[in-house]
């Protein structure tokens, strides 16, 4: 629990470094325990944490070090996109299936997944119409709040991407829908007008609408 309170304090108190330290300091405890635990109990301690046995040590994965391993790569990550975002000027801003993401994301009827995709943070609507990574066949959309500035016209900006050869989504922004159909040809930021009233901040949600997969990578308000 002390990683990820951390992990997620460190951003959102504007990345003191007591939280990187703290982080730090509870995933190197927990890899003095992971030790700990092999030299006492041995196989049995492996096997706690590993169902991909094979019944001898050495083909049990080390579970904890890879946990270790993969919140350090991701905490890397995370740190390197909000630091490039932060340079745009943005009124708010997200970074998708991070840790950013915080209370900001609703997901809606069902769920929506969270996965590493071409070595990024991406969110997703689908399920890859039951590929074997994933044992969920429903999957629905996925919105945030985002801040923008009242009595202006604001842009949003979402980055995208798609498992599959077919792009189809509709995006929701406020009360206006855009259905976007297209040839998935990479990565691409998609830009729409948004003009605040009163309000200082918006929905954004984006909906499956086939059997297309579509994932964003960030999503980004500024002023016009």
């Amino acid at each position: 629990m002390s990683v990820f309170y951390n992990y997620a304090k460190f951003f959102e108190y504007g990345k003191q470094e007591k939280y990187r330290e703290g982080l730090h300091h509870n995933l190197d405890k927990l890899l003095e325990y992971n030790k700990e635990g092999q030299e006492v109990l041995g196989n049995e301690f492996m096997a706690m944490f590993d169902d991909r046995t094979t019944g001898a040590f050495d083909g049990y994965v080390d579970t904890i070090a890879e946990f270790v391993s993969d919140v350090k790569k991701c905490f890397a990550y995370e740190e390197n996109k909000v630091k490039e975002l932060e340079k745009l000027g943005a009124t708010d801003f997200i970074v998708c299936g991070g840790c950013c993401e915080g209370h900001k994301v609703k997901k809606e009827t069902n769920f929506s997944d969270s996965i590493e995709f071409n070595g990024e943070f991406v969110r997703i609507t689908g399920n890859k119409r039951g590929k074997a990574w994933s044992y969920i066949n429903a999957h629905g959309p996925f919105g945030y709040e985002i801040k923008v500035k009242p009595n202006a016209v604001n842009v949003i900006s979402l980055t995208m991407g798609c498992l599959t050869p077919n792009f189809e989504v509709c995006i929701v922004i406020g009360d206006k829908k855009y259905v976007i159909k297209e040839q998935y040809q990479g990565k691409k930021q998609f830009d729409f007008e948004y003009d605040a009233k009163s309000e200082d901040a918006v929905r954004v949600t984006v909906e499956k609408i086939s059997d297309s997969t579509p994932c964003a990578y960030t999503i980004v308000s500024k002023v016009k």
